[in-house]
């Protein structure tokens, strides 16, 4: 047999077309009555005509020149007829049920359970237009997704979830596409959305918080302790180079992050203990040291005529190194550990702090002390 939609051919024994669910023409198309059926079993002889009488001289009515059908064939003909218009409408009852909402739901499930996709996803989506509901969209969606249609799965089941926003089934197969795709926000997202008990306990299995930073992302001119927490005691996994910490480059996070000098950048992911990862959440940091101040000398510069002491102070932290020869000190010149006397005659103090934590110079200062007793 062919299909009169999309002209596939197959077995006459059924009744729909396997490609597109298009329901079988079983109904001859044309009139059985038309046919010599009917009128062969009518056809009776005619009786001989009277014409040696006239109808004057017929002392009683008479019946007219042919004999009437027998009993027997009258109820042979009517039962015939009413069984014919009983299998008729047997079958266009059936090609009626068939065509309904129910009657393409049951034909959507049957092809689905028995693994003809294809067929399913056109039957169900026929039925969608009959009525929407949860049941044809959630099962549609799980059709779409055995054809490997995440998209058109991940829409159908959407839709069957905003109808009925206690659907248990059409929640688990939606989380099931989000997760496969990697689409957390879209769990954390439809989360929200959620208040029935049984649908947020499906939830659990699925992260859908982000890792929380003690530090803003920015520019920064010392370095910074950074510490990851998560809800719900999760495992954290971060890497300081960008790269993707759901992969082989995750450290599990277990003690604050130390960022120094330079650009770091930090992305970090909850796991939960199903093995399931949350939504990645990245924090760039540029931290820039900066050099010491340049220390503070006293007195200042001038002639003095009494010994005098000079006292030297600079940031905390920092060590300050001085020489008397107008030279520029380094760390191996002079340290300056308390306050140094006054050379006698004209000389130049040159002072400078350093960092030896970032190993970084302040300015040079310099004073002119003239010193005679």
């Amino acid at each position: 047999m062919i299909c009169s939609k999309c002209k596939a051919e197959f077995e006459d024994s059924l009744l729909y077309c396997p490609q597109c669910g298009q329901a079988v023409q079983i109904v001859p198309d044309y009139n059985v009555l038309d046919e010599d059926i009917i009128p062969s079993m009518l056809k009776e002889k005619e009786a001989p005509s009277n014409d040696e009488n006239s109808i004057s001289s017929i002392p009683k009515t008479k019946s007219s020149g042919k004999k009437g059908l027998s009993q027997s064939k009258r109820r042979y003909i009517f039962a015939f007829v009413l069984t014919l218009f009983l299998v008729i409408g047997i079958i266009e009852g059936i090609n009626i049920y068939s065509e309904s909402y129910s009657g393409l739901m049951k034909r959507g499930t049957s092809a689905y359970s028995s693994g003809n996709y294809n067929q399913a996803v056109a039957i169900l989506e026929k039925a969608s237009l009959k009525k929407k509901t949860s049941e044809v969209y959630a099962l549609l969606g799980r059709a779409y997704a055995a054809k490997n249609d995440s998209e058109a799965a991940k829409s159908a089941l959407e839709q069957a979830v905003s109808i009925n926003n206690s659907d248990v089934d059409a929640y688990r197969s939606l989380l099931e596409l989000y997760a496969k795709d990697e689409e957390m926000d879209k769990i954390a997202s439809l989360k929200k959305t959620v208040k029935d008990e049984k649908v947020l306990l499906l939830f659990d299995d699925y992260v859908t918080d982000s890792v929380v930073f003690s530090i803003k992302a920015g520019n920064y001119d010392t370095d910074q302790q950074l510490r990851l927490t998560a809800p719900k005691g999760l495992d954290i996994y971060y890497t300081t180079d960008g790269n993707d910490p759901t992969g082989s480059y995750g450290e599990l996070y277990s003690e604050p992050i130390l960022l120094k000098d330079g650009t770091t950048f930090v992305a970090a992911v909850c796991k939960s203990k199903s093995g399931i990862f949350g939504q990645v959440t990245k924090q760039k940091y540029l931290i820039s040291y900066s050099a010491p101040d340049a220390p503070l000398v006293t007195p200042d510069s001038g002639s003095y005529s009494m010994g005098n002491v000079i006292s030297i102070s600079t940031t905390p932290g920092t060590d300050i190194y001085y020489t008397w020869d107008n030279t520029d000190p380094t760390v191996n010149s002079s340290h300056y550990i308390e306050p140094i006397p006054m050379i006698e005659g004209n000389h130049v103090l040159s002072v400078i702090a350093y960092d030896p934590v970032h190993k970084m110079l302040s300015p040079v200062v310099r004073k002119n002390y003239v010193l005679n007793p």
